[in-house]
């Protein structure tokens, strides 16, 4: 592969559930994964391209898929592969890892696109960088965010004009040398390191490469920001307590969601009806005034719910089975798009203001993703579903065979 090189692996067949349309975009490589579930993360403003992270050839490059004719062309290479942020946190030897000249490769999970601005947003080991979709021009926003550290998942702001992300330390045995045999697992030795994990939210000017620290929190840790659509001072947030942080932070007493004000740096909880206040997963909702959200309930099973920007629960509803998986946002309708939650393998439409004399809401079958969800370790796997900005795309990825690959689903 070269920059600006343009090639065609795609293929075309019916849904098995649906019958809609799929296109899978790739069938070669270790991993192909668009950016994680965030709202206008993955796809274009004219919806007409879809990016997405590549592992192939002994690297890894960020690729722009057409999603119409399936061409997938060359953004940006690296010689590294896998995700800095896992291998020097929780995932060691066992996730794909490469640390090549950049310490690492382009991921999904880090990986964004500010639609505003066309930028493609990527942290290739311990560095921030931009490329521009349409000219595919690089920008190095920082180099290096400092050996102690990592980034979290990256996001653009709604003008475009800059990238909103966390930085939170690597594992603490790690901070000397890499090849440290690690005595602890990463939760326990940030607790017993920080007493939490310390977190500065960081905003960063594209045009001037101006790093302005937002916030910083000395206990709660966060690897996920996500900027209102409508409102360019509100941000979704996770509030992440020991021992369990992202894995149930302070055993489910505390809730996980909040809003940030960037100016006034006040918080509004986003808690939950259900007695476990940890929120697995959250998202904006299309027209930015409602929060998604979704966790396991203290009855068992799971609830998954709406809360408005005041923090005031709109709905909420208790399922008895949970499965895996994530809320994404439907761009069309009042809708909960989920990858898992409440069937493993199926992409599902919640419409939850759609009741019927029982309470249940309406639920939509849009396509089966049928990944095998530990196909590979860390995330590369998960669906992450977006949905294009005109309704009528929506993508996932799928793991099978211990690798994965992208697809699209005609859904209008």
């Amino acid at each position: 592969m070269k920059i600006g090189e343009t090639f065609n692996e795609a293929s075309t067949f019916n849904d098995p559930v649906t019958a809609k349309l799929t296109r899978r975009l790739t069938c070669t490589g270790l991993y192909n994964q668009t950016p994680t579930y965030h709202l206008n993360a993955a796809f274009s403003a004219d919806s007409r391209q879809i990016i997405l992270a590549s592992a192939r050839e002994g690297g890894s490059a960020i690729l722009r898929a057409d999603v119409e004719s399936g061409d997938l062309t060359v953004l940006a290479l690296t010689d590294g592969i896998g995700d800095y942020s896992s291998f020097y946190a929780t995932g060691g030897d066992t996730v794909p890892f490469v640390p090549g000249s950049t310490d690492g490769g382009f991921t999904g999970n880090h990986l964004a696109l500010a639609q505003a601005g066309e930028w493609v947003i990527a942290c290739p080991g311990r560095s921030l960088r931009v490329y521009h979709l349409r000219t595919l021009k690089e920008r190095v926003l920082i180099a290096d965010v400092g050996q102690p550290y990592r980034f979290g998942a990256p996001i653009g702001s709604i003008d475009g004009g800059k990238v909103i992300v966390t930085r939170v330390p690597i594992h603490p045995d790690l901070v000397n040398s890499p090849n440290t045999r690690r005595t602890r697992d990463y939760m326990t030795a940030c607790t017993e390191t920080w007493g939490g994990m310390p977190t500065t939210y960081l905003q960063v000017d594209i045009n001037t490469g101006q790093v302005e620290e937002i916030l910083h929190e000395k206990i709660a840790g966060s690897h996920h920001v996500q900027p209102c659509p409508t409102d360019p001072d509100l941000w979704l947030i996770d509030r992440d307590f020991p021992p369990r942080y992202w894995g149930g932070s302070d055993n489910s007493k505390t809730t996980r969601a909040w809003l940030l004000n960037i100016k006034t740096k006040a918080l509004i909880e986003l808690a939950p009806a259900d007695d476990k206040k940890f929120q697995i997963h959250t998202n904006w909702n299309r027209t930015g005034d409602r929060v998604y959200y979704h966790g396991p309930s203290a009855q068992g099973g799971q609830y998954i719910g709406v809360a408005d920007m005041t923090g005031r629960r709109v709905w909420e509803k208790h399922f008895d089975v949970i499965y895996y998986g994530h809320v994404s946002t439907h761009t069309q309708a009042e809708a909960i798009v989920t990858d898992g939650l409440i069937t493993p393998d199926m992409v599902t439409a919640i419409y939850y203001e759609e009741l019927d004399s029982s309470g249940a809401p309406r639920i939509e079958l849009l396509a089966r993703h049928g990944t095998q969800w530990d196909g590979i370790q860390a995330q590369f796997t998960h669906p992450h579903c977006h949905m294009s900005p005109d309704g009528r795309w929506l993508s996932y990825n799928k793991g099978e065979r211990g690798r994965s690959d992208v697809y699209l689903v005609r859904v209008k």
